[in-house]
């Protein structure tokens, strides 16, 4: 859900998939933004009924205006608090609705904490998931597009991601990531022999 477009995708690396794509309702989103949730959910329910998309449970990707992410780098002196004040005051979308929540994550240099941070929307949270409740399915988990290619994300919503620009047709390139096995990934052997259609090669 972004640029006022919905797209929608269902099963795997070289098995059947299905795929469809349509216009957000005219006033119903600004950008990626949810302003209508009623009438982007009658939206995404034809489109789902069109496309014969069968699951049940959705995964979300949605635009950066949602949310926003950064990886931050304290002096190992620095308290919980300061952390906490940095975020907020580093992290901010421009609304009194916002959410925070930070994981302090491993640093090389012993004298350093480092710690990935996201801030979100709590309206525009509801706001997707209501959409979504409201084409009858059920919403699993929202990633954001500049998140998945992020090192700390998982392999799981890097590979979402890819799928996305290939079903649109931008051919991405299959990162080195997607080519290796993870407990999160067992067919990398079909991404990296090429066997994802409309990817063009090895990045």
């Amino acid at each position: 859900m972004s640029s006022e477009t919905l797209r929608i995708v269902e099963g795997l690396p070289g098995g059947q998939m299905r795929c469809g794509e349509a216009g957000a309702p005219p006033g119903s989103m600004q950008g990626s933004r949810v302003l209508d949730a009623a009438a982007v959910g009658q939206a995404l329910r034809q489109l789902v009924a069109r496309t014969e998309i069968t699951t049940s449970r959705a995964l979300i990707a949605a635009g950066d205006a949602v949310a926003s992410f950064r990886v931050i780098t304290f002096p190992g002196s620095a308290t919980d608090a300061d952390i906490d004040a940095a975020v907020k005051s580093q992290l901010d979308l421009g609304t009194n609705k916002m959410a925070h929540r930070y994981l302090e994550v491993p640093v090389a240099a012993s004298d350093e904490r480092a710690v990935f941070a996201a801030v979100w929307d709590r309206a525009q949270v509801v706001a997707i998931a209501d959409a979504i409740r409201l084409a009858g399915l059920e919403p699993a988990a929202l990633d954001l597009k500049s998140l998945c290619t992020n090192p700390f994300a998982s392999a799981e919503m890097e590979r979402r991601w890819v799928l996305q620009l290939a079903l649109t047709g931008k051919r991405p390139k299959v990162p080195a990531r997607l080519r290796a096995p993870a407990a999160d990934h067992v067919n990398a052997d079909i991404w990296s022999a090429g066997g994802v259609p409309n990817t063009a090669g090895n990045a």
